[in-house]
């Protein structure tokens, strides 16, 4: 009207929205909670195969899947025999059958739903109301074609508890962001103390980037007192990124050639700086003196962490190619050999596991000790204080403690806090093993690897015995002995960096509190955690006691409400691109049948070969003392070096993550105890206490029904 009239600089801007036309892989609607069980506690995901008009209007029918709101992991589904798809013909949107090999498969492979689930939180944490949204995956990625407001809830439903969150870096909304829970209390507030070693970790990994160069930097951010892990970039710039890492293969390659490795390098440091720590005499130092010592712990873990990413930097593909070469092997089933021959030497966890079964041998030649063992540990420490027959069994714990008194549990697959205790301090978590090893009547760890060495060889000869390039043999041997040596660092590593360090500076921290409550500035010693660090400096400092109980009080109350505030699994923006979907269906379905909660098979990664039959057992993440014993089965998200010394008492392993070259995995081929990661849903599907029949070499987890009813026949 305006245009008719000569008034066109009157009208008002317009914006053209271009879209893209997808041909989706499958498509659907997300609902952030639940509106017709009317739970906040889980997300529901409807999906088909093509487009998501289908299932909008319920023409076609499609899967619907239920998400736990804090872990992102499926609580259950109902998978749906999908003949028919929406689809974009020639003349417009039709109807279409869907291919024979598709029609049982589940839509949504784990990562793809995950991903979803993280859009889902995103977009109800931006909006502060519950979202309904429309979703479409294609050309590897995750489209998000339209979210609204979920209406006609319950008003209990229909607004999103608040989680105030302000970034100090703006980019930081843009950049995505996972809750890292804590071990042993996944749903607790960091404490102050902690604040310091979180911001100890991040300065090591930012100077560890910077230090090699790599982009982007791995990184932390607290936000109302909970911890989220991200990437965040570095900010070098490419030519000064390009020059470090080049640099730091230089150093490689100087070492490889004089047979050295990372840790012939940087271990001698490593291990002096740990060792001045622990040589320090706590008990004989005085206010200041603390002080000093637990500013070196929190020096020394910072500068430790610090070497965490560079110390590992090593170019495998000479080895992979030459592995090749000789084998004729590739791929996923070379990689599984080659995993299989690169481990088998001695390390810190082996000598840990073999004077564990020394005490426990020790244990059962010391009279009344097994049995109070086998009841239970509680007051088994204060009856060998008193027991004079219990002198060499003291002495030799003792030794023990003396040597890995540090240990935590920290590392991949296992993480510690500084809250976490460490054995020095709890050795009932000691003598917890201890018993486990008392009620095997197993071989000797020590004759278990060799076996597995021996057979370690003979699969290499076998291996080597096709190839009859000589030249290309030794290369070979020469890397495989490079490649084993870089094999021990990462048990060096981490004792002495994930553990060692963090041990390290609790320790200096406790011997810091118990010197304040004698003071009279604490009133116990597990008030110090509520301190930051530089608060309990300048108490050590000071000439005269100056009470922190208000302090105490005050961050106690703090900690009380941020606790109140539900924390999101993710903050930011996910990122849109998704990993390639498996090859075969995660989860197999009986035919015809619609329900998957309780499949009989369930596939993985074989990580350890072997079968075994077993109990299995539900570990969760950060559990201080896992209810295992000889012949039971490991079921847990992931595993590290927490559990691993009881790996060489069990019947087999499954892990809902993890990896070949992981800690849990090399330890289990070590002692020969099947293993299968990568088990997509196994927390879920496994009932804790069924029995299990795992192949480790195929990959494979079957449940047994009657796996009780069988015990009870034997018996």
């Amino acid at each position: 009207e305006r245009g008719r009239h000569g008034r066109l600089d009157a009208l008002p801007a317009m914006a053209v929205l271009l879209q893209p036309l997808l041909t989706p892989a499958c498509a659907g609607v997300l609902l952030s909670v639940d509106p017709v069980a009317r739970r906040r506690d889980r997300l529901v995901i409807s999906a088909a195969w093509g487009l998501g008009a289908g299932v909008a209007d319920g023409r076609v029918p499609g899967d619907a899947e239920w998400v736990r709101r804090d872990t992102l992991d499926l609580d259950h589904r109902r998978v749906a025999v999908k003949d028919r798809q929406i689809v974009l013909g020639p003349d417009g949107v039709i109807e279409a059958a869907v291919p024979a090999e598709r029609v049982a498969l589940p839509c949504l492979p784990a990562a793809w739903r995950r991903r979803l689930a993280q859009y889902g939180l995103a977009l109800e944490q931006a909006a502060g109301r519950p979202q309904d949204v429309e979703w479409a995956i294609a050309d590897g990625q995750v489209w998000i074609l339209q979210s609204r407001a979920l209406t006609a809830l319950p008003p209990e439903l229909a607004e999103t508890p608040p989680f105030p969150v302000e970034w100090i870096d703006a980019a930081d909304a843009r950049r995505f962001w996972s809750l890292r829970p804590l071990p042993d209390r996944p749903a607790d507030v960091l404490r102050p103390l902690e604040l310091d070693q979180v911001d100890a970790r991040v300065g090591a990994s930012r100077d560890g980037h910077h230090f090699a160069g790599r982009d982007p930097v791995n990184t932390w951010r607290v936000v109302n007192g909970r911890l989220y892990e991200g990437s965040v970039p570095n900010e070098l710039s490419p030519g000064d990124r390009r020059v470090r890492w080049q640099l730091l293969l230089d150093l490689n390659q100087r070492l490889e050639a004089t047979g050295q490795t990372n840790w012939d390098y940087w271990g001698p440091e490593i291990v002096s700086a740990i060792e001045r720590l622990r040589a320090f005499d706590s008990g004989a130092a005085d206010g200041p003196a603390l002080a000093a010592h637990v500013e070196d712990a929190l020096g020394t873990y910072r500068r430790l962490w610090m070497f965490h990413g560079p110390i590992f930097v090593r170019d495998t593909r000479p080895l992979r190619e030459a592995f090749a070469t000789v084998t004729g092997l590739t791929g996923e089933s070379g990689e599984q050999a080659l995993q299989g021959l690169l481990e088998g030497e001695e390390t810190v966890a082996t000598a840990i596991v073999d004077r564990l079964y020394a005490l426990a041998v020790l244990a059962r030649a010391t009279p009344g000790l097994p049995e109070r063992l086998a009841a239970g540990v509680g007051e088994t420490l204060t009856w060998l204080e008193a027991t004079d027959d219990a002198e060499a069994f003291r002495a030799a714990l003792d030794s023990f403690l003396a040597d890995f008194g540090q240990h935590n549990g920290d590392g991949y697959g296992s993480e510690a806090t500084l809250l976490t205790p460490t054995w020095a301090e709890a050795p009932a978590l000691v003598l917890e093993l201890v018993a486990a090893y008392l009620s095997s009547d197993g071989e000797p760890p020590s004759v278990v690897r060799r076996r597995a060495r021996q057979a370690r060889d003979e699969r290499e000869a076998a291996l080597l015995a096709t190839c009859d390039d000589a030249a290309a043999i030794d290369r070979w041997r020469a890397l495989l002995a490079q490649a084993r040596r870089d094999r021990q660092i990462m048990d060096e590593h981490n004792h002495a960096i994930d553990q060692s360090t963090l041990g390290c500076l609790r320790l200096a921290v406790l011997a810091a509190a118990r010197w304040l409550v004698a003071r009279g500035d604490l009133a116990s010693v597990e008030d110090v955690f509520w301190l930051r660090a530089e608060e309990i400096v300048a108490a050590l400092r000071r000439q005269e006691p100056h009470g922190l109980a208000p302090i105490v009080t005050a961050r106690r109350a703090e900690v009380e409400r941020l606790s109140h505030l539900e924390a999101p699994a993710c903050l930011g923006v996910p990122p849109a691109g998704l990993p390639a979907r498996p090859a075969e269906p995660e989860v197999p379905l009986e035919t015809g049948g619609l329900e998957a909660s309780s499949p009989a098979l369930l596939r993985g990664l074989g990580a350890s070969p072997g079968r075994a039959t077993g109990r299995a057992r539900i570990v969760l993440a950060g559990t201080l003392r896992p209810d295992l014993g000889p012949g039971d089965i490991l079921v847990a998200h992931n595993a590290g070096p927490l559990w691993t010394p009881y790996f060489p008492l069990l019947a087999g392993i499954v892990l809902q993550e993890g990896s070949l070259g992981q800690h849990a995995a090399i330890t289990a081929r070590e002692y020969g105890v099947p293993a299968v990661v990568q088990v997509p849903d196994a927390i879920r599907l496994i009932p804790d206490g069924a029995g299990l029949a795992l192949d480790g070499e195929e990959g494979t987890v079957k449940i047994i029904e009657d796996f009780g009813s069988r015990i009870s026949d034997s018996r």
